[in-house]
């Protein structure tokens, strides 16, 4: 994947908005101010699921008769290399012998019902995933509480992480210019100047060019040929002759 410097993505935005010579070296405080909205742009696109350009499968061991587990790059029950997970998308339980077992992902509405949230069991069937904002740290509960120390497989959302001036980004192909593009549209005001068309549709192309790639694309299952499941009408559709028997 290409690598890149914050700074050298902060001089090609200034160049892009036509604030900066190409010779010219970008100022301490332009530098920092920029870095500042680029670290806001990053964080808003961990917001939006089409930004996300890859699902990593990290490997955990279960700390038995612990509710909830803990995640995140430093001061959890798992730890992982950048900030905590966005979301979880899907986990497995891995026995001793190395069988895989599927942990259905729940959400909150399930996780308030359940009626034994203490209930514990060596083989939890379902997770429920709580990112914990003020912690940095995200709570995982599983159910019923495991209490044997299993490996489990977890496959989350990779975000972009935050950034410095001293940091070298690695991000697959397109990501650099649909950045660079980006900010200098986001810096456009704090230098009054204005957009132009020309910088408002490359900005556009670059992250159609590396979002488009991301859209999952739904699994689709139907009754009957062109029917939905669940249709009122299934029981007396005929599809043979598009009337009703």
């Amino acid at each position: 994947m290409p690598s890149f410097t914050v700074p050298k993505v902060v001089k090609g935005a200034l160049l892009e908005l036509g604030v900066q010579d190409p010779g010219e070296t970008t100022s301490a405080a332009d530098q920092a101010d920029a870095i500042d909205v680029l670290n806001r742009l990053l964080d808003g696109w961990n917001a939006d699921r089409q930004t996300v350009y890859a699902t990593a499968k990290s490997n955990f061991t279960l700390t038995p008769d612990l509710n909830p587990h803990t995640i995140g790059p430093t001061g959890g029950t798992f730890t992982t290399a950048t900030n905590r997970p966005v979301s979880i998308d899907g986990a497995n339980l891995v026995l001793t012998g190395g069988e895989r077992l599927p942990i259905a992902i729940r959400d909150a509405a399930w996780y308030m019902s359940t009626r034994l949230p203490a209930l514990g069991s060596n083989v939890p069937t379902d997770l429920y995933y709580e990112p914990n904002f003020s912690s940095g740290l995200g709570n995982l509960f599983f159910w019923p509480v495991p209490d044997t120390a299993y490996t489990v497989d977890l496959w989350m959302r990779v975000v972009l992480s935050q950034v410095t001036s001293a940091s070298s980004v690695d991000l697959p192909p397109g990501y650099l210019d649909a950045i660079t593009l980006t900010l200098a549209e986001k810096l456009a005001p704090s230098y009054r100047s204005a957009v132009t068309p020309d910088l408002a549709r490359l900005a556009w192309q670059a992250r159609e060019r590396v979002f488009s790639t991301h859209h999952a694309t739904p699994r689709i299952a139907t009754a009957d040929s062109g029917l939905r499941i669940g249709s009122s009408m299934r029981d007396r559709f005929n599809y043979l002759n598009g009337g009703l028997s």
